[in-house]
């Protein structure tokens, strides 16, 4: 029961918002354990219901908010996209739908101000990585600069320069 505890403190510090069946999935346990072990923490987060469905957070006090349009980045397997059962909260159905036909519905995925909004690749050469963008919708001023922001930190990280193509 205080192992249970402990991972279910650390998976919604680090996980939420997340639900029980978020949890179970990414835990392997039962939904009955989780659910378990979420009443003998309960007092410990707090919840809110969206869309029928309980979410649980961190009672820890929020960082401040990056200014909006704010863009990431995120890699295939980044738990972002892949760590929820249910991702209708950062992305349209028919945005899941236009990945899966192209033949993988992992990608390479900018989110701007936490939902999808396309993907990208690279191709890393000798002093540059270059960074080809596909948008599920047409992006502001500001969002393209978000993005552009994002693929720059990406490129520093590598230590090249960056060429970036929106497709």
């Amino acid at each position: 029961a205080e192992a249970l505890a402990e991972l279910l403190r650390r998976y919604f510090r680090s996980h939420g918002p997340a639900t029980d069946a978020d949890f179970a999935r990414w835990s392997g346990l039962t939904l009955a354990d989780t659910r378990q072990g979420i009443e003998a923490v309960a007092t410990e987060f707090y919840s809110e219901e969206v869309e029928g469905q309980t979410h649980w957070f961190a009672n820890d006090v929020r960082p401040p908010r990056e200014p909006s349009p704010t863009a990431y980045v995120f890699s295939i397997f980044d738990e972002y996209t892949i760590g929820y059962k249910d991702r209708s909260a950062i992305g349209e159905q028919e945005h899941g739908q236009r990945l899966q036909a192209m033949g993988n519905a992992l990608q390479n995925v900018i989110i701007i101000d936490g939902r999808i909004a396309g993907t990208w690749r690279r191709a890393i050469q000798k002093t540059t990585v270059h960074v080809e963008f596909s948008l599920l919708r047409p992006l502001t001023g500001p969002e393209i600069e978000a993005v552009n922001a994002a693929a720059a930190r990406y490129a520093k990280f590598l230590d090249l320069g960056l060429d970036a193509v929106y497709g």
